[in-house]
């Protein structure tokens, strides 16, 4: 299922609409730039930008939006994943997808953006592959992988109380210090 829909066929052939990889490629040009792309022929209003910036923490970055300095040379790498997200809360896709997308960012900076991201993705079909468990917990259905074949599925509790490979996991994450 996706966005309501069952998959049949190609999902390339347009049933899942528009897609949005959230990646923390190449920032050129200025930060408006990097954040709007790909922007929609009228772009953004100035707004949706500063409130996008706010929503993942930056908003420290208002003011530097038309400065056109190497952005990924000038931001943490934390910091360009949240760029990537402000660029996804900007473009609203049918579905995301994310791999690893807060593996740089520190427990409280994720958590704020994970708070955006369920509204933001509220009635998206989001995809999320992580290691960091924190990021799945709130998905409606996790699949659990061990040697490139799915061994679990179900919810964050679910999967909790069965106490199989994602139980152990979520053990080992919780007894473990946050270097992040």
């Amino acid at each position: 299922m996706a966005s309501g829909e069952k998959l049949r066929g190609d999902p390339a052939d347009g049933l899942l609409g528009e897609p949005f990889d959230v990646v923390d490629g190449q920032l050129i040009g200025t930060l408006r730039f990097a954040i709007s792309y790909p922007a929609p022929v009228e772009g953004y209003a100035e707004a949706e930008v500063v409130e996008a910036l706010r929503a993942v923490g930056l908003p420290q970055l208002v003011d530097l939006l038309d400065d056109d300095r190497m952005w990924a040379q000038v931001l943490s790498q934390g910091e360009q994943q949240r760029v990537a997200f402000a660029r996804a809360l900007l473009y609203k896709p049918d579905w995301l997808f994310m791999d690893e997308a807060t593996s740089a960012l520190d427990t409280r900076t994720e958590r704020l953006i994970q708070q955006n991201l369920r509204e933001v993705s509220r009635g998206l079909t989001t995809i999320i592959i992580a290691h960091r468990l924190s990021t799945v917990a709130h998905a409606d259905q996790i699949l659990v992988m061990d040697g490139g074949r799915i061994v679990e599925r179900g919810t964050h509790v679910s999967l909790q109380e069965a106490n199989g490979v994602y139980g152990a996991l979520w053990r080992k994450q919780l007894e473990a210090p946050d270097v992040s």
